[in-house]
């Protein structure tokens, strides 16, 4: 049901993962594992919940991380 509310299984699964978890940062690989879906998918619905601002992301080293964004 949720899936069909927001468009996307994968986009379901970010957002409970980031709403579960709000104070946790995540790398795309990291979110991939733990949701169980594929990398691209996974990158695609980051960068549509980061332009819609959902999300927040930081740069430490080679490793994007994406969290909640709480405003």
């Amino acid at each position: 049901m949720l899936e069909q509310l927001f468009g996307s299984r994968t986009r379901v699964k970010l957002l409970r993962l980031f709403l579960t978890n709000p104070t946790t940062a995540y790398y795309v690989r990291e979110l991939s594992r733990r949701i169980d879906e594929q990398l691209n998918s996974v990158r695609r619905e980051l960068a549509n919940l980061q332009n819609l601002g959902v999300v927040q992301t930081d740069s430490q080293g080679d490793k994007k991380f994406y969290q909640l964004n709480t405003r």
